[in-house]
C-alpha cells in the first residue's frame, strides 16, 4: 500500500511540533542502534539501519525514502532492501511503478527468518564439509596416537556441529511464537551470574 500523502511516515524537523525533533532523533538513534546489532551479528550495518527504518515507519517507505532518510546513495540503499527481500524478513508491494516495504512487527518472525536463511546460507555447507573432513581424517593411518587423536576430535566437533543443527532446525520448526516462549521460560529458570 503506498504512503498516505496526508501523512509523513516520520517526525520532520521542520514541522514546528512540539516534540518532532526529539522523535526524530529517537529515530535516528533506534535505527543506529540497530545498525550497529547487524554489525555484531556479521551484517552490513546500513543492512540493519535499513531494516530498522522500514520496521518504525508508520507507512511502507519507498527505496527513495529509505535513501533519503539513511543519507545513502538510491542504488546502495535499493541494494540492501533489496537483500532484505531476499532473506525474508521484508516484503514489497508495487503501486504503479513504485515498491513500497514492509516488514512484520513481531521482531520474533524476522529473527527466526534471519536464523534459517543462515543455517541454509551458510551453516548447512559448513557442515557438509565437516562430515566430508571426517571421513579423509577416518582414512588415515590410525597406528599413531596423534592420527587417533585427530580422528576422536574431528569426530566428536562434527557430532557437536551435527547436534547443534538439529537444534536450529528444532527451533526452526517450532516457530516464533513457541521459540520465543521456550527461551523466555529458560531464560527466566537459568541462574544469572
Amino acid at each position: 500500500m503506498p504512503p498516505d500523502p496526508t501523512r509523513a511516515p516520520f517526525a520532520q524537523n521542520d514541522t514546528g511540533a512540539p516534540g518532532q525533533e526529539r522523535l526524530t532523533a529517537a529515530e535516528h538513534s533506534f535505527i543506529d542502534n540497530w545498525g550497529r546489532l547487524a554489525k555484531a551479528f556479521g551484517m552490513e550495518r546500513d543492512l540493519g539501519r535499513a531494516h530498522a527504518l522500514i520496521y518504525i515507519a508508520l507507512e511502507p517507505p519507498d527505496d527513495a525514502t529509505v535513501a533519503a532518510r539513511l543519507g545513502l546513495p538510491l542504488d546502495e540503499a535499493a541494494r540492501h532492501v533489496d537483500e532484505l527481500v531476499t532473506w525474508g524478513v521484508v516484503h514489497g508491494n508495487v503501486v504503479g511503478n513504485t515498491r513500497y516495504y514492509a516488514t512484520n512487527h513481531d521482531p520474533w518472525v524476522w529473527f527466526l527468518q534471519i536464523v534459517a536463511e543462515r543455517h541454509r546460507r551458510e551453516f548447512h555447507p559448513v557442515l557438509h564439509a565437516m562430515r566430508q573432513t571426517v571421513e579423509t581424517v577416518r582414512g588415515l593411518d590410525a597406528s599413531t596416537p596423534a592420527s587417533r587423536e585427530l580422528r576422536h576430535r574431528a569426530e566428536r566437533f562434527t557430532t557437536f556441529v551435527e547436534d547443534l543443527s538439529s537444534l536450529i532446525e528444532v527451533f526452526i520448526r517450532l516457530g516464533s511464537k513457541p521459540m520465543a516462549a521456550v527461551l523466555k521460560t529458560l531464560a527466566k529458570i537459568v541462574p544469572r551470574s
